[in-house]
């Protein structure tokens, strides 16, 4: 991906963000500090009318050492232990009743510091394009 950890990252899809808060987070888990989702995804930057590029881009090959920040992930042991943890329960009514396929769907929790991820749906249908600007 021709990433170092070192740049400023913005992550994007095309509108509301589930996919794209998911991959936030595990690059700012893995040591990128300068992690943002871009507000509105796609769909918003286009609506603003900014500079757009339609090609292939061949990153330069780096090295992205992955350093690995503990406080973005807390593990069951830790959330009991601490009595003001909050849990947010983002599963969907289907994984909820028991009556989603586990392979659509998972959970990405992070119940001590604060932050909150969304659910996100895997597809193989799915064919990424990828857009630099």
């Amino acid at each position: 991906m021709g990433l170092t950890g070192k740049e400023t990252i913005v992550v994007y899809e095309s509108g509301f963000g589930m996919r794209a808060s998911r991959v936030g987070w595990m690059v700012e888990y893995a040591g990128t500090r300068k992690v943002y989702l871009l507000e509105g995804g796609f769909q918003a930057w286009r609506k603003s009318q900014l500079p757009v590029e339609n090609k292939v881009v061949r990153p330069e090959q780096r090295t992205f050492r992955i350093r690995p920040v503990s406080r973005l992930l807390a593990t069951a042991d830790e959330i009991r232990s601490d009595r003001s943890a909050q849990i947010l329960d983002v599963r969907s009514e289907g994984e909820f009743t028991g009556k989603a396929n586990a392979e659509d769907e998972f959970l990405v929790l992070d119940g001590l510091s604060g932050q909150t991820s969304s659910m996100v749906e895997r597809s193989s249908r799915q064919d990424p394009k990828w857009i630099a600007f």
